[in-house]
């Protein structure tokens, strides 16, 4: 269906009503509640656990109108047979952290986490099915359409704001801060001068560059299919190079890193996709099965005490030492899912000295390392699982078409990057962020069918 009559074909289909909403009442109101969200988790991405689920009432709501009346079953339409396979896979793994609760220091944090997994796969499946072209009439390519206007507006919206903040140190920021002192942070994220003006710590912006660096390539790939094609192209490069910008201004090497991965993937993809195929196979294995041997031979190698790296990525490299070596606690359970934290609670830290710094090592309140952070919590089965259910990602993105595989692989890479120095599985908000990223990648995918 043609650009010029989304908003036709909506207007032609308001026969039937659900919960006395029409569908061009709940088109509009779907978008404007995704170009909000979108907004709000590039700005305050802790938000992204309510966007996950909160935005999952946009494709419920035409599942539900797909089946004409609310008398007939949909349950059926929630997951869709292509995805069930795949959907045991990730329940496997939501089910093995559940059974970690049992010999985990405190059993509510691990259920927690289990638990909200679980949701965030059902709102995933949920989206899968509205995204599927196999499985929903042609009523839904305009809504589709305009939920893509909708992620590119929001994004085009939150990104200079963010470049913004990373360009002057966070003025918006410590203004709001300064003049609202109920929204400040801990005392120890800031520094409070005699006048009362507060300056954030630059480190605050981090989650918001984390959080545009995991929608990029889905915004970029949505706008060069929904935009108007006299500009598309010019357009899809300036929020390139905003986003270059962003990630290049502000002080998030771990975003710098996932977007350098993703670059490089999408040139190798462009050019050889048999090559970026067998890579990102090797990648995932390599990260997912070794990252224990690896991390142990980085610390035994004290590559931390090299003069050039910066204070966080030697820190990184003992953190990840000293928690490779405590996988040996139990092997091949774990030590209980969400339980890094309270582990890093009950041990004295070791103080390690370089020629630069004294680092403080321990299992760290954040582990830095998804794939290490499996092993230590949920041990080789864990592992095992987490492997076999990231596997029928790369099988989807080689089946793409060959015009949008090499940005899905550099979502791909951009993602696993992402994972393998930043923050926590188990913060939720984290989590989120992959599942918004697959959500809005298979929504683009949707739209250049």
């Amino acid at each position: 269906m043609t650009e010029d009559t989304v908003s036709q074909h909506i207007d032609a289909t308001p026969a039937r009503r659900l919960l006395g909403v029409t569908p061009w009442v709940s088109s509009w109101l779907g978008a404007l509640s995704l170009c909000t969200g979108v907004i709000l988790y590039a700005l305050i991405p802790e938000t992204a656990a309510f966007q996950m689920v909160g935005c999952t009432a946009i494709p419920v709501w035409w599942l539900i109108y797909q089946t004409k009346t609310l008398a007939q079953p949909v349950a059926g339409h929630l997951l869709p047979p292509g995805f069930m396979w795949d959907a045991l896979r990730l329940a496997a793994f939501a089910c093995w952290m559940a059974i970690s609760a049992l010999w985990a220091p405190h059993a509510t944090p691990a259920l927690h986490i289990a638990v909200t997994f679980g949701l965030y796969l059902l709102c995933l499946g949920v989206w899968v099915n509205f995204e599927d072209d196999r499985t929903v009439d042609q009523d839904l390519d305009p809504v589709r359409r305009r939920l893509g206007q909708a992620l590119v507006l929001g994004y085009c919206i939150a990104l200079p704001l963010i470049v913004f903040e990373a360009a002057t140190n966070l003025a918006g920021r410590n203004a709001i801060a300064t003049a609202f002192p109920a929204l400040r942070p801990g005392s120890h994220h800031m520094t409070v001068s005699g006048a009362g003006m507060v300056s954030l710590n630059p480190y605050m912006l981090n989650r918001s560059i984390a959080a545009v660096v995991f929608l990029a390539w889905p915004v970029l790939l949505i706008a060069h299919t929904v935009l108007p094609r006299a500009w598309r192209t010019a357009a899809v490069a300036v929020l390139a190079a905003l986003t270059a910008a962003c990630v290049l201004v502000g002080q998030h090497g771990s975003s710098r890193l996932a977007f350098g991965a993703g670059v490089l993937m999408f040139a190798l993809a462009s050019w050889r996709a048999l090559a970026a195929r067998r890579l990102a196979l090797t990648l995932w294995t390599v990260v997912s099965l070794l990252v224990v041997p690896l991390a142990a031979a980085a610390y035994r190698a004290e590559l931390f005490r090299i003069d050039a790296l910066p204070y966080s990525s030697a820190h990184r490299i003992l953190i990840w030492g000293y928690t490779a070596n405590d996988v040996l606690r139990r092997p091949f359970t774990g030590v209980g899912a969400a339980s890094t934290r309270f582990i890093e609670q009950m041990e004295k830290p070791v103080i390690v000295r370089t020629a630069k710094f004294a680092f403080p090592v321990s299992v760290n309140v954040h582990a830095h390392n998804v794939y290490l952070q499996v092993w230590f919590e949920l041990g080789a089965i864990g592992a095992l699982l987490f492997w076999f259910a990231g596997l029928p990602v790369i099988g989807w993105i080689s089946n793409a078409s060959a015009a949008i595989r090499p940005a899905l692989y550099a979502a791909w890479a951009t993602a696993v990057a992402m994972a393998s120095t930043s923050y926590s599985l188990t913060d939720p908000w984290f989590m989120a962020s992959f599942c918004l990223l697959a959500v809005f990648a298979r929504l683009a995918v949707s739209l250049r069918r």
